[in-house]
This record gives C-alpha cells, structure tokens and sequence, in this order.
C-alpha cells in the first residue's frame, strides 16, 4: 500500500529548486515513529521515497498510513504549504475487495488501481508488462519527431542518416527506466517480446520499405542497430553496479534484501535478472557477483551480451543458401555486412544505404537483399513448394543468385547487357562479352558465395 504525494515549488527562478530543497529538508521527519512496508530482510522497512517535490508514502498497515498523511498534513501548515489533494492518489498493491478510505487535511484521496512514478507506470498488481508498454511511447513519440525532421529537410532519400538520427534520438527515448520494467524482455530467446522492440523494428522495415514478415535479425544488420535488449540490459546492469557504490545506505540494504527474495518470488528483479544472465559466456561469474553483491564488469559483459546476440549468426556460418534455403542463411552468405570488432554498432551499414537513392530504388534492393521479395524460392512455401524459375527452361532455383547470373528472361539479359561492365569479373573469363555474346551464365558454370556478396 502506498500513497503518492505531489508538492509544487515556484517555477522560473533559477533558485527555486535549491530553496525548494532545503525548505522541505526534513520531510522525511513525517514518517518517525511509524511503520513503513516491510522488505525481505527482516527488521528493514521502507516508510518513504523523495524525489524533487514528488514524494511516495509506504506501508502495511493501513492506520500507519493514515498516521502518516495526518503527519503530512501538519508538517505542510507548518511550513505554509498546500498539497494538492486531486494530485495525491492512493495504490493498495495485490488488493481485493472494500478499500480503506485515506484522508489529507479532510480531502479523501482516490484509490487507483495504477499511478505513475518519475515517468514509469506502476500497477497494483505489479504488471511490468503494462509499464513496459506505456514505455513504447516516448519511442513512438521521438520516432515521429525524427521522420519529420527528415521529411522537412529532405533528408528522406537519405536512409543513413535516416536511421543515424532513429539511433540517437528514438532508442534513448525508449530506454526511459528500462532498469526496472526491462528485467522480463533481457532474458535469451526473449529479444522480440516487448511492445517497444516490435515498434522499433516497425520503423526500421519502414525506412527499408520491406514487409513486416521480414525477418528481425536480418532488418536489425541491415539497418546497423542493435536489438533494444542490447541497451536496456546494459544500462540494468550499470543501474545495478551504481546501487551497490552509491551513498544511500538505503538502497543497499534494498538490493540486498530483494537479492534475498528471489528464494521466494522468481519474479522479483533479481531473480529475472539471474535469469537473464543464462546464455552468456560468464553467466556464472556474472550470478556469482550478483549473489555476494559484487559490481559485474561492465566491458566484458557487454563484449557477452553482444556475442549472445550473434548466436543466431554463428549457427548458419558456412551453410549453403541452396542446401538450406531459409531467409537468415541467404542473407548471412550473400548480403549481411560484417560484424566489426570492438564496435559500436551490431554492423557496418551497407553502402547502398549511403547512396544517393530514390526510396523506389532503396525498397527494391533492400527486399532483394533480405529475402522480402516474390521470387519462387520465397513463393514456392505457400505454393506447393516449387522453387523452379518460370520465367525461364533451366529449372534452377529462382533464387537471388539465379537472377543475378543464370536466368535466361530477356528482360533480365537486357539488363546484364546494359550494364556489361557490372558483370566482367565473371563473364570475362568465358568470352561473353565477345562476338555472340551470350547475357547469362550456365548452369555448370559456378559462382561462389563471395562472388555474390562482391558483385551488390
């Protein structure tokens, strides 16, 4: 059960705030001699929070409550100030049934069944699901801002910085408290649950122009970024490191006592936190430190987390496009930039998305690239799963690599001829550029992955 408290100070000043603090100094005074909400450590109780002139109120006990708002009340008298009744709410967390009414200065303060604290959603029923979600707003928001920033300086045909400014504007604003409601989404196998990460992954396939079905992994390579686990786990982790130094005495014995709780409640935020750490190289180091309360280096946790996240990368390394024809090995052999070492992105950016394009042209190579298209070797699935080009007598896959080099349509064989010079690498060692040229490969000649990769 708790009760939040908003107190105002006068805006503008550059003063007020420091006065402010120092006016309300002892605030905290209104909770001696009460009993606050108890903790998993025995004897340690939490009566208050503070934070600016937002303040929350703890407590079992409803008379201790009460006890509490009475105290408020004469404290606020005494220092000549006004609470502000229809601000203040009051939350009984895991409650059913007829409600205590509380009261401040006479005024009844309304029971609600959520509040928002510092910007984060709160429901009494503890759903980190439904803060998660409210969470995806702020994204949602600063994405706007960015599509029309670029709208307005033109910048649309520029899909870089398009997804430059998405990076350093619109993922921090979906960061904002994912220290605490991020816990459930930080766990392996677990990168695409969260409403803020489909959103994310929304607006990059909208940058590309590629269909929704388009497969996350290969959208989050192609557009450079990491998936949001990569940041909201991070800064779990700093958020942690920083409770255990920091000067509250406090929030020590708190980390410690919900470190405790986790025997008894798996969904505490230790307890998710231990098991989001499984599937990383030092997943035992890192539970080990946790356990004693020590700090998790941050360097090499974050070198972890990034290779867990390349999993899906390491696991079709080497595998044929054709042998196993699924969108993620496709890409992988043909397409996907490199991974850089030490770096600060997942990926390198590919080189046409620096280019001065067209968005038409943009669209069309990106569901070339990762497998968004209507090739057979994508509408055979649903279609009988014949995979043969019909637009030519080969039977080859119609896959990228057979339009690109082995079908005979004229269409595409109008095409190598215009651009000739694209195709000398390959074609130049079997004379096809010479009298009778001939605009395609046959089907004994091989073409390798790389010779793929290297020609887009």
């Amino acid at each position: 059960m708790c009760v939040l408290i908003v107190v105002s100070s006068k805006h503008g000043c550059p003063l007020s705030t420091l006065l402010y603090s120092l006016y309300i100094n002892d605030i905290g005074d209104i909770t001696e001699g009460c009993k606050g909400a108890c903790t998993a450590t025995e004897g340690v109780n939490v009566t208050h929070m503070l934070y600016a002139d937002d303040s929350v109120l703890f407590s079992h006990d409803p008379a201790e409550l009460q006890k509490m708002l009475n105290s408020l009340g004469l404290y606020a008298r005494h220092k000549h100030l006004i609470v502000n009744v229809h601000k203040s709410e009051v939350v009984c967390f895991n409650s059913q049934g007829n409600l205590p009414v509380f009261k401040l200065d006479g005024g009844e303060l309304a029971n609600k069944d959520t509040f928002k604290y510092l910007g984060m959603h709160f429901t009494k029923t503890v759903n980190l699901q439904e803060a998660a979600a409210r969470a995806a707003q702020p994204f949602l928001a600063a994405a706007y801002r960015v599509r029309e920033f670029v709208r307005s300086h033109a910048l649309t045909d520029r899909p870089h910085t398009y997804l430059w400014l998405a990076k350093t504007y619109a993922v921090p604003a979906g960061m904002y408290a994912s220290q605490v409601w991020g816990t459930p989404y930080m766990k392996e196998s677990a990168e695409f649950d969260s409403v803020g990460q489909k959103c994310h992954l929304n607006f990059q396939k909208a940058i590309l122009g590629v269909k929704r079905t388009t497969s996350n992994w290969a959208v989050l390579r192609e557009c450079g970024h990491e998936a949001l686990q990569f940041y909201w786990f991070r800064a779990a982790i700093k958020f942690y490191n920083g409770m255990l130094i920091c000067n509250s005495s406090t929030v020590r014995i708190v980390v410690k006592a919900d470190c405790a709780l986790r025997a008894r409640d798996t969904s505490c935020w230790t307890a998710q936190l231990l098991e989001a750490l499984h599937g990383l190289r030092n997943s035992e180091a890192y539970t080990q430190a946790v356990m004693e309360g020590r700090p998790i280096p941050m360097q090499e946790f974050v070198a972890d987390l990034r290779f867990r996240h390349q999993a899906v990368w390491r696991a079709i390394e080497g595998h044929d496009p054709r042998g196993q024809p699924s969108k993620l090995t496709a890409y992988q052999a043909w397409f996907a930039s490199p991974f850089v070492e030490k770096a600060r992105s997942a990926a390198k950016v590919p080189r046409y998305l620096h280019f001065d394009l067209t968005k038409h042209v943009v669209r069309n190579i990106s569901r070339f690239r990762l497998r968004a298209h209507t090739l057979k070797v994508e509408s055979g699935l649903w279609q009988g799963r014949n995979f043969a080009c019909n637009h030519c007598d080969c039977q080859d896959i119609q896959d990228e690599k057979h339009v690109l080099f082995f079908c005979k349509d004229a269409r595409v064989c109008a095409l190598r001829q215009k651009y000739a010079y694209l195709f000398n690498d390959l074609f130049a060692p079997l004379q096809t550029f010479a009298e009778g040229y001939q605009p395609y490969l046959n089907m004994f000649h091989q073409v390798s992955n790389q010779d793929v990769f290297t020609f887009p």
